[in-house]
Parts: C-alpha cells; structure tokens; sequence
C-alpha cells in the first residue's frame, strides 16, 4: 500500500522468517556462529534462548540454508511443540527422514516403517528414524531436530522420546542432534532427561539504539529504497526505547509508521508519530 510512496520494493517490516532481511548484529552473529560450530561438528545438542520476537525462528532458518552453501548440516527438521505426543512424534520424523534422506527407499504403503509387521507401530517407526539417521552419517550428513516452544512441552513422555533419540550414536558421535527453542523465563530447568546432552546454551539478546538504528537501515535498503532519512533521529531513538530491542517490536512500529506517514502524506517519520503509535498498538 505505502511502498511506492516511499520508493519501495516492497514491504521492509514484514513479520516473518526472509533470510534476506537478516540484521547481523554482534550478539546475533555470536549466537548463530555458537550454534552452527555446535551442530555442524556433531557435538551434542544445544539450547537456542530468547523472548518472543527475538529472532529464533529467523535463525533457525538461516541454519536450514546453510546446506546451500555445502555444510553437512542437515537435514533440520522443525517442530512446534506441544503439538505432538512422543507417539506423534515419532510417526512424523519416521515420515520426514524417509523424505529427505538421499538413500532412503521410496515408500508407496502407508506403514512408516521397514521393520518387521509383526512389530508394534512405535518400535517401527523408531527403527526407520533409526536407520534413516544411520545412513545420513554414512553420507557425512549432520541432522538436526528443531524443537520449537520446548518451554511448553509439559509431557515427560515427549522428553523421553527425545532423550531415546539423542542416544544413538555412530563411533561415539550422535546421529541426530536437538535444537531446544525456548524463553528463558518460561523454561523449567532441569529439562527432564535432556539436560545431560546439551553442550551449549546461547540467548539472542536485544538490539542496542544504535544496532536499532542500523537495524532499521538495513531492512529499507533491502526493501529498494536509497533515502535515508525516512525516520528522524528522534524517531529512531523512540522506536529503540519503546520495543525495548525487540526485532518483532520494531517491524510493528516501523510498519506502521512507514503506514501513517503514508496516509497523512508526511515527508519523513518524527518521533511523535512513533509516541502515538506506540499507544495506540495492542501488546504483543
């Protein structure tokens, strides 16, 4: 709506997970590095830290592209929790593993499994899981299992589950690694039978006023636009302070004030128009 009036490509604070507008500030980069040095190294599984909005999912994401550029991670599997119990969840990755593993044969039956028919569902689907990883390393291959929202799991069954899979191992090295998504105020400690496995822990931290600022810069010029003066000074340090550093926080106001600036035609955005805007947005 408002991006031709402000010489855009197209929308420069849209919610979601574009690697393209991938800010790389200091704390960010220190996580994503952490974290890719963690699981393309097949050293164990690790604990992805921040409140919401932060940038987790985004990162994730920038993880799952990293097999573009010839890493041996992948694949990386996500899930959002709690919306499996661990029989669920056994059946869906017992699904996805035959789906991206490279050797594993096609299926045209609905069974989930090779194993014998004899077998419970369960144990089969664990036993593909199990083989599907097993020739994944033979490829020098590093899997990843994503666990979105591990702060909400409640079921110990589920932990269970993904503690069984942290277990399998080929010459002393885990075949699947987890990626635990959490908030830190939300997440009990210890995490039931995973606790022992996880190598590292590493949480996004807010942007600075100053990364806000550039932040913000960054994302218009990926949206197409050459001003630079769009948002005033003023403006800047307003949004820095009202989001409190918070990306999903600052797309909201810049979004909506790239909006109103348009709708009242104003030729730049000051800090009054993020004061009342800030006011006038529901929390998220």
């Amino acid at each position: 709506m408002y991006e031709a009036y402000w010489n855009l490509n197209k929308k420069p604070f849209e919610i979601g997970t574009d690697p393209d507008f991938y800010f790389p500030a200091e704390g960010h980069q220190a996580v994503f590095h952490k974290l890719r040095y963690l699981l393309e190294t097949r050293r164990g599984s690790g604990l992805l830290l921040g409140e919401s909005g932060t940038g987790k999912s985004l990162l994730v994401t920038l993880l799952k592209r990293l097999r573009l550029e010839g890493s041996p991670l992948g694949p990386v599997l996500e899930v959002n929790m709690p919306q499996f119990g661990s029989e669920d969840l056994l059946f869906y990755l017992a699904e996805k593993m035959r789906e991206t593993s490279s050797a594993a044969p096609k299926k045209t039956s609905s069974s989930v499994s090779d194993a014998a028919d004899d077998q419970p569902p369960v144990y089969k689907a664990f036993s593909t899981v199990e083989r599907a990883l097993t020739r994944l390393a033979s490829e020098g291959r590093r899997p990843v299992l994503v666990i979105e929202g591990a702060d909400r799991i409640g079921n110990v069954d589920v932990w269970s589950t993904l503690a069984s899979l942290t277990e399998l191992e080929s010459e002393g090295s885990p075949l699947l690694s987890l990626l635990l998504t959490a908030s830190p105020k939300k997440l009990r400690r210890p995490i039931p039978f995973v606790e022992d496995v996880l190598e590292a822990a590493a949480e996004l931290p807010p942007l600075s006023e100053e990364e806000t600022a550039k932040y913000i810069g960054y994302r218009l010029r990926t949206a197409g636009t050459g001003r630079r003066d769009i948002f005033t000074r003023g403006a800047l340090s307003a949004i820095a302070r009202l989001s409190g550093g918070i990306p999903r926080k600052i797309n909201r106001l810049g979004d909506m004030a790239l909006l109103v600036g348009y709708a009242e035609q104003l030729p730049r955005i000051e800090e009054e128009v993020i004061v009342n805007l800030n006011n006038e947005l529901i929390p998220s």
